[in-house]
């Protein structure tokens, strides 16, 4: 047989796109940033922010199985709004949105994963997830990113990698 140990934490290490079933997620969202690509920098893509996640509304009629909300990733996903259309249309500029969030129709942008060393417990009423998010370009490497993710509490800091991020 063969060991794939080694391969499992490695894997832990790179942020890897795959489209996630809708109503998975089982904490609050937090904005992270907020760009406007009309008039943003390339150093403005580089930036750190703090989070804090709160429980998931519980949706009526759905029942919570045992360890279910145990949280074993971070995930991520932008939405983008064309708000400023330049071409003249009856009645005004339109508007529209794409969004990769787990709740829309998956497109081939998918979400973004960030699997965590060791699974969280669920968040109880009133708890939270607060941490630290640190986003820059991988050296060497102006397509790729390198993230760093800290949960207050936890000790020791994620870091990932993405590949291939075309920003």
């Amino acid at each position: 047989g063969l060991n794939f140990s080694a391969l499992g934490a490695a894997s832990r290490r790179v942020g890897f796109q795959q489209c996630l079933f809708q109503r998975s997620v089982a904490t609050t969202t937090s904005v992270l940033m907020d760009f406007d690509m009309y008039h943003t920098s390339v150093a403005e893509q580089e930036f750190s922010r703090r989070f804090q996640l709160l429980p998931a509304p519980l949706e009526e009629g759905r029942a919570q199985l045992p360890g279910q909300g145990e949280i074993h990733a971070l995930a991520s996903w932008f939405t983008l709004g064309f708000f400023n259309v330049s071409r003249p249309t009856a009645g005004g500029a339109k508007t529209s949105e794409l969004s990769t969030h787990p709740d829309e129709t998956c497109t081939h942008w998918q979400q973004t994963l960030f699997f965590l060393r060791d699974a969280r417990p669920k968040l109880e009423d009133g708890g939270s997830l607060p941490g630290s998010i640190d986003v820059r370009r991988a050296e060497g490497s102006p397509r790729d990113l390198s993230i760093r993710i800290a949960l207050d509490g936890q000790g020791e800091e994620d870091s990932f990698v993405i590949v291939g991020a075309d920003l």
